[in-house]
């Protein structure tokens, strides 16, 4: 069988290794001498534990997404917490402690740099919120106990009506700055998060209503009032600048994180290429995995029609009510094949403790295959679907799909991946991003693959497993 053909990046990057040392990672100069002071070092593990559960208590509190206080206090955080990890005895860290040294490091300033990002996102939406900075000042100041005064309150409470009422006007007079300055992506973030503000403005009203008799007075008929113009505004705004009318039915808008966000995600996971220099890779891999496409369609006797192939392979589903057999098959054959060749332990326990459930209609317009991890979650006709529907989802899930999808999702993909991560160095999930999330069961792909697990006489499942390699790249962390 062809090998896939390997790519290699830029001369100055070929087999390039990093050594285990954080200079390589812009780090301060770290005396080589033992510390003087007998004081116990907190652990690498500790110190993780601790700035996970720290970054967690600080979410919590300040947990206002576009807030300036939250972006200044996490941004406090995480350079105090740079700083003293400097302070850190890296060169007498035993191997894992250094690793441990090293991917915290790289994950507060990944942080720091998401923040950035973050932030700069916020400003784009900021014509559509400017009745923003009031909700934020009311709630803040409600955690923190700060006294309040019911008429001032109710006076802030109808400054938010008009102001929301006075941007929907706006947007429906079709003001150009509205209309054609801001993006689609945009207006789905501000639209979502209109509706949070409303969220923690509901929160706040709760508070005090009823319990301060005053506040109540003042407040209750102006924040009936500010809730409806936030929902009518955050309705506006998917409408009319998004394009998702009321009652649509599987509309997708994603936010897209843009080149420097991919580029920042890139540099946090060590990964020395560009963009543009990823998709090149892919569109290589996708020519070859046409070209497999086409070894397997002669297979089938369609000559280069790989696409006839294709067609052929999705009319092997099974029969409405035997999805779930075919998943649990597939499954235990997957582990089987693990242990009969030894290429990974795969623990009783993860075998055994493992649950499915299907993925309702409306689940399957965002995930038309399957979903794993703890469980299988299993895309598959209703019998509320209509005709159409249900054949499609019948032939993109038809037996052959499903043997890659199966083991993509569970063993030895994510089931064991989150099994293992509970039970092995479990701190370290602090770390996790879409490049080691999925990029462990790409690999796995890759493996079996070339153990030519996926090929069986006259059996074209590799149809679609060889699809999987391009994908990831055009997909955002």
């Amino acid at each position: 069988m062809t090998k896939r053909p390997v790519v290699i990046g830029p001369s100055s990057k070929r087999n390039e290794i990093l050594p285990l040392h954080p200079s390589s990672f812009d780090a301060a100069d770290i005396s080589l001498s033992p510390p003087e002071h007998e004081e116990e070092q907190e652990s690498m593990p500790d110190r993780i534990s601790r700035v996970s559960a720290d970054e967690r208590d600080l979410k919590h509190f300040y947990n206002i997404e576009i807030s300036s206080t939250r972006f200044a206090r996490l941004k406090e955080y995480y350079k105090a917490e740079l700083k003293d990890l400097e302070t850190a005895p890296f060169e007498f860290y035993d191997q894992q402690s250094k690793v441990d040294y090293l991917l915290l490091k790289n994950y507060l300033k990944r942080c720091l740099r998401q923040l950035d990002l973050d932030r700069e996102k916020d400003k784009l939406m900021e014509k559509l919120l400017p009745f923003a900075e009031t909700i934020i000042k009311l709630c803040e100041a409600r955690q923190k106990t700060d006294p309040v005064q019911g008429q001032e309150v109710g006076r802030d409470m109808a400054e938010i009506c008009r102001v929301a009422a006075a941007v929907r006007a706006k947007i429906i007079g079709g003001e150009e700055v509205f209309t054609s300055n801001v993006s689609r992506e945009t207006a789905y973030r501000a639209s979502k998060t209109v509706q949070q503000l409303r969220e923690h403005l509901q929160e706040y009203f709760d508070f005090y209503a009823g319990y301060d008799p005053v506040f109540t007075w003042w407040v209750k008929a102006d924040h009936e009032k500010a809730d409806h113009e936030l929902h009518e505004l955050s309705t506006t705004i998917l409408e009319q600048l998004v394009g998702i009318k009321p009652g649509s039915q599987g509309a997708i808008v994603g936010e897209p994180i843009g080149r420097e966000g991919l580029l920042a995600e890139l540099n946090g996971e060590m990964i020395p290429y560009t963009p543009e220099e990823l998709i090149r890779i892919a569109e290589n891999e996708e020519r070859w995995c046409i070209s497999e496409l086409k070894k397997a369609s002669d297979e089938l006797g369609y000559g280069n029609n790989w696409k006839g192939a294709l067609e052929y392979v999705k009319s092997k589903y099974v029969q409405p009510g035997m999805q779930p057999q075919l998943v649990n098959e597939l499954l235990h054959e997957g582990a089987a094949y693990m242990r009969q060749h030894d290429l990974v332990t795969v623990p009783p326990l993860a075998e055994e403790t493992w649950r499915m459930f299907m993925l309702s209609p409306e689940a399957q317009q965002v995930s038309p295959f399957f979903l794993g991890g703890d469980s299988i979650l299993v895309a598959y006709p209703t019998d509320a679907m209509d005709y159409s529907s249900k054949l499609m989802t019948m032939r993109g899930n038809n037996r052959h799909f499903s043997r890659a999808t199966v083991f993509h999702e569970m063993i030895p993909g994510h089931h064991l991946q989150f099994h293992m991560l509970e039970r092995y160095k479990p701190y370290r999930k602090l770390f996790d991003t879409p490049f080691w999330i999925e990029g462990w069961a790409l690999y796995w792909e890759y493996i079996l693959w070339d153990k030519s697990f996926f090929r069986t006489p006259k059996i074209a499942s590799e149809l679609c497993s060889g699809a999987c390699i391009a994908v990831p790249v055009f997909y955002s962390p």
